[in-house]
């Protein structure tokens, strides 16, 4: 019995004490002589009876912002106590946030944006997880979509952009998106296209042939190349007759020729690529875009045979590809061949295999090399007849800024514990956590690293849908001749209708409210640079009159949208010489627009503006240019109805120039 009063005693004294020590430590918790010196600050700033009464009544305590929506509370206005407080003062924690707009802390609280513990009230807990301010552009990108905060968080738009670049989403699985395999070139006539000395030398090290490539180095052994190269060379391919259908008819052309002639075929194919804009999509010498290959070594890679059978039906070899199809002769085509393989420098002696290099496979090098097509897995980003899809075949990345860093193994890598730091040190080192990884290393800039960091900190799972505000794909399809004209050319591989292709060219999902019908089929028969100093220009796919009605008549009655038809159209309504005075003399419109050989290139030509543009689009524009064109470069200047009439007649009024 005396024993049991004595623990009971000592049980008593140990609570008694504990809750003493509990009591002190509230009183001398973080937050509270922040709260005093904010509350002494309100005292002595107050200058009306309200501002006194305020800061009279100002309490001490604990505050927290319950989120219903996100079922979480955050207390860390405990020690931020001024955020809300436009004039609280400037020194930190008792400073107030930027202005937020919508973000309430009631809606939001801080750690939707900034993470950290939101329960916790003293440090360094409650700052634990915290996003860097380097990274904190990640917390938009869990809600919003890209286009709509390309100016408030560039870093994570950017970042979005080197995911897709490198596709990312062929081995990850990424917030809302599917699986985007076969970004990489059909693999299934591989043998017709390239030799495997040049294979060998790819797979050993991509960027050494093509520095811009978006293919990683897997780092492979010696032994992985020749088996990998063994079993993609030795594949046969069922569509390889008739992918060199012309190959007879083009051999013959070509023996046909003397010098002479070949010579002037060569210099043909100079100006043929040229016309057709080849540029926009691939680079050369070191001008081009980069929507396409690089055609600087395609000499190296593949034989004038292939590229001519290639320009004659892209989509023969590969189904998937964007380049469209163009409609050329064959000595267009033979052209266009021979000049880009006289353009490649030739295959280096010291860039070719060593000689003892195998050129047999053994049976035992394919079959490896079959495994090795998936554990590696290419079969990700290059369809090959025969090889399904697994599967999700890395980690998903889906919900990766929803983890702890406590919860990611970081083996015996010297690097700092956080999430951030993590992901860094995987995109610079794909291999630093163990030997067994199979991601490859991509040779990626610091500000790269950076950008995809911040990316990848944008994928969450625990958004409220009611908080997304990302577009959703369009389901919508576009069937009959029109789709087949649009799927031929590609269109969708460089401009977006409905919500669906590519984002190089402008979105025509209102095209029809914007341009005019007859202009349209002139212009798609023979494109010309509305924006003179851009590379990404039309392409000129040699479109046939009755295309070309058939693409303008669906775009220009079916592609519109009501706000803009529904626009005033205010070109007839005064005289065009005052809209003429005010575009050069009060707007100065020049400095950016060229009418004739006068006025800058910064925007588009306006010398066919007349012919080109609806009255009542150009109407809409004037009034707020951001309105339709989210992107656009032009500065809103408020220009009243009135300016805006004249300067349409004036402009309506433009119809010659270049055709």
């Amino acid at each position: 019995m005396n024993k049991l009063r004595c623990l009971f005693a000592a049980a008593s004294l140990f609570l008694a004490a504990l809750v003493i020590v509990l009591i002190v430590m509230e009183y001398k918790t973080q937050w509270r002589p922040y709260q005093e010196e904010y509350k002494l600050i309100l005292q002595k700033t107050a200058a009306t009876d309200i501002q006194k009464e305020a800061a009279d009544s100002f309490s001490i305590g604990v505050r927290q912002d319950w989120l219903p929506d996100f079922n979480q509370a955050d207390r860390c206005r405990s020690c931020h106590i001024g955020i809300d407080n436009p004039d609280a003062p400037v020194n930190q924690p008792l400073t107030s946030h930027p202005a937020l707009g919508q973000h309430t802390f009631q809606k939001f609280g801080c750690t939707v944006c900034h993470a950290g513990e939101g329960y916790a009230t003293r440090l360094p807990d409650a700052h634990d997880h915290l996003l860097p301010p380097r990274v904190i552009e990640a917390s938009c990108g869990k809600c919003h979509d890209p286009n709509a905060i390309k100016d408030k968080a560039p870093t994570f738009v950017a970042g979005q952009k080197l995911a897709d670049k490198y596709n990312c989403n062929a081995c990850h699985q990424l917030a809302g998106k599917e699986r985007r395999k076969y970004s990489g070139p059909a693999v299934n006539g591989l043998p017709t296209k390239v030799d495997a000395v040049w294979l060998a030398q790819w797979l050993k090290e991509p960027k050494k042939y093509l520095p811009h490539s978006r293919m990683g180095n897997f780092l492979l052994t010696d032994e992985e190349i020749q088996a990998l190269t063994g079993y993609l060379v030795s594949n046969t391919w069922e569509d390889e007759e008739q992918f060199f259908i012309e190959d007879e008819a083009d051999e013959q052309f070509l023996n046909e020729l003397d010098d002479d002639a070949y010579d002037e075929l060569i210099e043909q194919g100079k100006v043929q690529f040229g016309r057709l804009r080849c540029l926009t999509c691939h680079s050369l010498h070191g001008r081009g875009g980069s929507l396409g290959p690089e055609l600087e070594n395609i000499g190296k890679k593949t034989s004038g045979r292939w590229i001519a059978a290639w320009l004659s039906s892209p989509s023969q070899y590969d189904s998937r590809t964007i380049m469209p199809t163009f409609r050329l002769t064959r000595a267009e085509r033979v052209g266009i061949a021979e000049y880009l393989r006289l353009e490649s420098e030739y295959m280096d002696e010291d860039e070719a295999i060593e000689e003892e290099s195998e050129t047999e496979f053994t049976l035992q090098q394919r079959e490896y090399g079959a495994k090795l097509f998936v554990i590696k897995g290419c079969f990700n980003c290059h369809p090959l007849d025969g090889v399904p899809d697994t599967g999700e075949f890395a980690p998903s990345l889906a919900d990766l800024a929803d983890k702890k860093a406590e919860k990611i193994s970081f083996g015996s890598a010297h690097v700092p514990h956080t999430l951030p730091d993590y992901i860094a040190a995987k995109l610079q080192a794909p291999r630093i956590f163990g030997d067994n990884l199979k991601m490859p290393f991509f040779d990626l800039e610091p500000e790269e690293v950076g950008r995809l960091t911040t990316f990848a900190l944008a994928q969450s799972s625990s958004i409220p849908p009611d908080y997304n505000q990302k577009t959703k794909p369009s389901d919508s399809g576009i069937g009959g001749e029109v789709g087949r004209l649009i799927d031929r050319y590609r269109c969708m591989s460089c401009h977006t209708i409905q919500g669906k292709g590519g984002t190089l060219a402008p979105d025509l999902s209102a095209e029809g409210s914007k341009v005019k019908r007859d202009w349209l089929i002139e212009y798609l028969q023979k494109p010309y640079a509305i924006k003179p100093t851009l590379v990404e220009r039309m392409l000129r796919l040699n479109l046939d009159k009755q295309e070309a009605t058939l693409l303008a008549d669906y775009i220009t009655l079916a592609l519109r949208d009501r706000n803009i038809d529904d626009y005033p159209s205010p070109a007839d309504s005064t005289d065009s010489g005052t809209g003429k005075t005010l575009y050069y003399e009060k707007y100065n419109c020049q400095n950016c627009h060229a009418i004739g050989t006068g006025g800058g290139y910064f925007g588009p030509a306006l010398d066919l503006v007349g012919r080109r543009l609806q009255p009542n689009w150009m109407n809409a524009r004037l009034e707020n240019v951001h309105r339709y064109e989210t992107n656009a470069r032009e500065p809103v200047q408020a220009i009243p109805q009135n300016d805006r009439a004249a300067l349409v007649s004036f402009l309506s009024s433009l119809r010659g120039g270049k055709k």
